[in-house]
């Protein structure tokens, strides 16, 4: 039994020491089966760790050339795979030699006279010249014709040279119009003209207390431009508006600015009556105008009763009177009527009167409705500037 078991480990350690290696023969027809020999371990010197043996582990069929023993040589197959080397950068060449070139503007203005460039190298930015009524086209070798030259073109020249400004007629102008002092849309501040055609439509600008008077060439006096006029210019334009004062504008535009700063929670109620009793205002501007409420604004017959007005509990009552000598003996009259409000007595010119007038009126209510926002009014300049003589009864 013993000496059975010991064949079996002999021949298992055989087995460890050989394996079978798979092969076509070259004529693809036969598998063949060869024994390769496994290496046995070698130890190392002053240590129990095993490594292959070199001189057993090499491939007989390693086709590493023997004329290179160092190992030094490059596989041809790795830099057929991709493999890469870096060859030697070329030498970038020394740039040429600098040289002057002179800017000819050809009457134009250019902020430079004179650029430095090497040869070989590029032209670079070169500045761009202004000439009235003229178009710049570029840099050219030539006064007339000429390669033109631009910040890539190579400079081929081997000593100072010139460039030369290419102009032609300019047809197209930009037209700005500067408000002055009022406001225009951005979408209406500029627009394109051209020689020998009209301006044509021109904007209205707005300038709230202001007329305006059109465009004029300068901010102060000059030339008015109209729209059937020849543009004749040979540059771009500006053109000014100009403004005269207009009290009538101007007081209509703070009375409607400030009405709209009152609040609802704010508003006033009024009841306007006219020289009958009871007769009223359905639709009153004297007291709309001012952000107040007219109490009758629903009564469409115009006519109510002293006790529909004390139901109502107005603020102010304003009686509407042709005769203006006898406004204390009417106010008295009103305050009897209603004893629990504030009376004032106002012209019918307030209602009835021209333009100046009503609005004169409308501001003289407004800062007794609104005191904390006509605290500032001088109810004399304005009545001054509006050529208005009335006054009313308080």
């Amino acid at each position: 039994m013993k000496k059975t078991i010991s064949l079996l480990l002999i021949a298992a350690l055989m087995l460890t020491m050989t394996a079978c290696r798979r092969r076509i023969d070259p004529d693809g027809e036969n598998i063949v089966y060869e024994t390769v020999y496994q290496p046995k371990p070698v130890p190392m010197e002053g240590e129990g760790q095993q490594v292959p043996n070199p001189d057993l582990t090499a491939d007989p069929n390693d086709t590493q050339k023997e004329n290179d023993p160092e190992g030094e040589a490059v596989d041809e197959t790795i830099a057929a795979e991709g493999g890469e080397t870096t060859p030697d950068a070329p030498e970038t060449p020394e740039p040429g030699e600098k040289i002057t070139v002179t800017l000819d503007a050809a009457g134009g203005e250019c902020d430079k006279d004179t650029v430095t460039v090497r040869v070989g190298g590029v032209y670079g930015v070169l500045p761009t010249p202004t000439k009235a009524g003229q178009s710049f086209q570029g840099w050219f070798l030539e006064a007339e014709g000429g390669e033109p030259v631009n910040e890539i073109t190579v400079v081929l020249a081997e000593e100072d040279h010139t460039l030369y400004a290419h102009w032609t007629t300019k047809t197209e102008f930009l037209l700005t119009f500067d408000p002055n002092g009022g406001r225009i849309s951005p979408y209406s501040a500029e627009k394109l003209i051209y020689s020998g055609s009209v301006y044509g439509q021109l904007p209205e600008p707005i300038n709230s207390g202001f007329l305006f008077l059109g465009w004029f060439t300068e901010p102060e006096g000059g030339e008015q431009i109209l729209p059937t006029d020849m543009v004749t210019v040979i540059d771009d334009q500006i053109v000014y508006a100009h403004w005269e004062y207009s009290p009538l504008d101007y007081w209509a535009f703070i009375l409607k600015n400030t009405t709209q700063k009152v609040f609802t929670c704010q508003e006033v109620s009024v009841y306007l009556e006219l020289e009958a009793n009871g007769t009223t205002m359905v639709h009153c501007p004297l007291v709309s105008d001012t952000g107040s409420k007219n109490i009758a604004m629903y009564e469409s017959s115009g006519f109510v009763s002293d006790n529909w007005v004390k139901e109502k509990k107005p603020n102010i009552i304003i009686k509407l009177t042709g005769n203006m000598g006898t406004a204390e003996a009417t106010q008295t009259a009103m305050e009897r009527r209603f004893p629990d409000a504030k009376v004032y007595v106002f012209p019918l010119e307030a209602a009835e009167g021209t333009e100046a007038e009503q609005l004169y009126y409308k501001l003289r209510l407004a800062a007794i409705c609104y005191p904390e926002y006509y605290y500032e009014l001088d109810m004399e300049l304005i009545a001054s500037e509006l050529g208005v003589t009335g006054n009313i009864h308080k």
